[in-house]
């Protein structure tokens, strides 16, 4: 066999390998804080499937699954609520097909996104790791190009874990880990493991050693043309689906520098773009830059204690707006 013909069957029976390990591995459920995240979206997903519209659905990353309580918004409605808050490692796409996955007709989203979502980040090593476990056919309805993207991206772990699979104690560690995680919501989908008390040295340090937020410190980084092209069409699908969407700003540690011109124009940036969407924004941004004993565990994680407050908070913005609304969710028009 000549060279070239050797070089060409090479590659040939390598790409034939990558995309058998690749099929082999999707679908096999995903590990450490992957298998975490599919086991708080199983179970709020659970506890949507049996409540009817209208419901208030809190949707966002990781900042709204520790820092609000549906259960307080639900008392204060009289509207059954759902804290769909999951992880900031997912990619904006995903989160926002998730909610799509979820919202019905007559239901109202409260969108709190970290600032991370607004600018160009890469997908991270955990939401790969999850979408090839927990929900590969994700991959495929994605445009062509992102799809071949995905599927030559595809990490060692994520080709190896078949074979990992196969030692006898994995699997259960695994599933355990997802027992664990589900444990830790309440049936409004709250996260109830963040009591003040249970608070580590070692959580307080990681919070009080943290830094500022990279997204906050420009107002070109929260302006990722993607991110809000995103947000647009999710806008657009509600409108088209008669869900009323409205935006909060998610808590996160105060810092002197944000209150420095560039933290300004950041966020005033991100009003900017919800209201040229036609999203109402309840509240200030500033009103949710909190003291750093106010965390759990990270800049976007508030105790218990600390989000019943935010929650409060939140209410006082969104109580007249839902007001608005409540004419509409009691009478709704007649159908055809």
């Amino acid at each position: 066999m000549k060279y070239p013909a050797a070089v060409a069957l090479g590659a040939l029976l390598a790409a034939a390998a990558y995309l058998g390990l690749l099929a082999w591995s999707a679908g096999t459920p995903p590990t450490t804080t992957a298998a975490s995240i599919e086991a708080w979206l199983d179970h709020k997903d659970a506890i949507a499937s049996n409540i009817q519209p209208p419901r208030i659905l809190i949707a966002g990353g990781s900042s709204n699954l520790y820092g609000i309580r549906a259960d307080r918004i639900q008392e204060a409605t009289g509207i059954p609520t759902i804290n769909l808050g999951s992880h900031a490692a997912l990619s904006l796409d995903y989160l926002l097909e998730r909610i799509r996955r979820v919202a019905k007709p007559g239901d109202i989203i409260l969108l709190g996104l970290e600032y991370d979502f607004f600018t160009d980040a890469a997908r991270t090593a955990v939401f790969s790791d999850f979408v090839f476990g927990s929900d590969p056919g994700y991959i495929l309805q994605r445009p062509p190009l992102e799809a071949a993207t995905w599927l030559a991206s595809a990490s060692g772990d994520v080709l190896l874990r078949p074979f990992r699979d196969l030692h006898p104690g994995f699997p259960g560690l695994r599933e355990e880990r997802a027992k664990i995680a589900a444990a830790r919501l309440d049936e409004y989908g709250n996260f109830v493991a963040n009591d003040l008390a249970e608070r580590r040295p070692a959580q307080l340090a990681d919070v009080e050693n943290s830094r500022p937020l990279f997204a906050l410190q420009s107002a070109k980084r929260v302006q990722s043309p993607a991110a809000w092209r995103s947000i647009e069409q999710f806008a657009t699908w509600c409108r088209d689906n008669d869900i009323r969407l409205a935006a909060i700003f998610p808590p996160t540690i105060d810092r002197p520098i944000y209150a420095d011109a560039p933290t300004r124009r950041a966020l005033r940036a991100i009003s900017k773009h919800y209201r040229e969407l036609k999203i109402p924004v309840l509240g200030d941004a500033g009103d949710s830059f909190l003291p750093v004993s106010d965390f759990f565990d990270s800049v976007y994680h508030l105790h218990a204690e600390a989000a019943e407050r935010h929650t409060d908070r939140i209410l006082k913005v969104f109580i007249p707006w839902f007001d608005s609304l409540r004419a509409d969710l009691t009478n709704p028009a007649p159908g055809p």
